[in-house]
């Protein structure tokens, strides 16, 4: 009874929410092989944790169904925004209904975020998404979806700190890593995560940038290079009793939102870093679906105009601008930054830019190569 109430009634509420035949029927599928190995006694109470899965975004059984539907691309991506409820607000914030979520067990890595990374690319193939943003049919979608990274940055980050132990969210992350014998990107460019207030003087990185995985640089994380903590716009966000986000830049302190201004963001594209993935044909994905954007909320606008007397700017890479990052290889680039006394980490950062400038077409090899280097019989070399 429980399998033909978990199979047949639910054709119903999976068609309210939006679902195809081929969705429904690979839910059938799923659920029977299920029900086939568990003893009647359980069904009732897997028949209504199934259910539940159907409104946990990433979920094994909601992965299966997305994968089967045959809405087109866009419409996959329009039914993600339709089951979340998805408005963008006077603000130009993406306000979420509490209907749907993400599944607690998708990871970075999972299966789901490929897919629907790959969807994104389908959908919007040849002009950058502020393009598709500004008319055609899907027009609403891609202005959605691209607001709608950050909902995914911050289940990331909330995967991470419940999943894994350890002092700080570096520790955390790595373990992940190591769980899942993963490999992470860190050589694509950070400056843009390492703003510095318009009236002040650039010193130094102070966040490093870690990508998940080596090869796809799909998830991003912003960590904080003393604390080992992430960087994160939500760390910030007011959230009002009904889980809204209070999106009103007049009620944050400009002088205050540099984890909004530095924040990480998940790529749609691929990242152009130093580990070549020769089976990504399209290498300008990354500046088509997350650079040339549309429009952030305007509490992030605010904060990175550089129309405005202040606001959060970032330096240019070497050797027009100061910027080099000081991991590019690894966390041991970190480790021997750590070992530089604070007050000589200004003076040794500008010797670093200019061992990386005199290496030049070579590419910056990193902090522990630099100051391997630099202590070698003495002098640098």
């Amino acid at each position: 009874m429980a399998n033909e109430l978990s199979t047949t009634q639910a054709a119903a509420f999976l068609k309210d929410e939006g679902w195809d035949f081929a969705a429904i029927q690979a839910y059938r599928r799923y659920v029977s092989s299920i029900f086939r190995r568990v003893v009647a006694p359980m069904k009732p109470k897997l028949a209504l944790e199934l259910k539940q899965n159907c409104y946990q975004i990433g979920s094994p059984l909601y992965t299966v169904m997305y994968r089967a539907s045959r809405l087109s691309a866009a419409d996959k991506l329009a039914l993600i925004l339709q089951q979340c409820t998805a408005v963008i607000d006077q603000h130009g914030f993406l306000q979420l209904g509490q209907r749907y979520s993400f599944s607690p067990t998708m990871a970075p890595h999972d299966q789901f975020l490929r897919y629907l990374r790959k969807q994104v690319q389908r959908a919007f193939p040849k002009k950058s998404l502020k393009q598709y943003a500004t008319d055609g049919p899907h027009a609403d979608v891609a202005r959605k979806i691209h607001l709608f990274r950050s909902y995914i940055d911050r289940h990331n980050i909330i995967y991470i700190r419940e999943h894994f132990a350890g002092s700080n969210d570096l520790e955390k992350l790595l373990k992940y890593g190591q769980k899942f014998h993963l490999k992470f990107d860190y050589s694509t460019g950070a400056n843009y995560h390492n703003r510095f207030l318009s009236h002040q003087t650039w010193d130094y990185p102070k966040n490093m940038k870690i990508q998940v995985t080596k090869h796809s640089r799909m998830s991003e994380f912003i960590v904080d290079l003393v604390s080992g903590q992430f960087v994160s716009e939500w760390t910030l966000y007011q959230i009002h009793s009904n889980q809204m986000v209070d999106s009103d830049p007049m009620h944050y302190d400009l002088t205050t939102i540099a984890a909004i201004a530095n924040t990480a963001s998940f790529n749609y594209g691929l990242p152009i870093g130093q580990n070549v993935t020769l089976d990504f044909l399209d290498h300008h994905s990354h500046r088509r679906l997350d650079v040339q954007h549309p429009d952030d909320p305007d509490i992030r606008r605010l904060a990175t105009n550089s129309y405005q007397t202040t606001y959060w700017q970032y330096e240019k890479d070497y050797p027009t601008g100061r910027y080099a990052d000081i991991v590019k290889k690894g966390i041991r680039d970190n480790l021997a930054w750590q070992k530089i006394p604070a007050h000589q980490r200004s003076e040794v950062y500008d010797d670093f830019v200019n061992y990386c400038i005199q290496r030049l077409p070579l590419r910056n090899p990193g902090f522990y190569h630099y100051n391997k280097q630099r202590h070698y019989n003495g002098t640098l070399k």
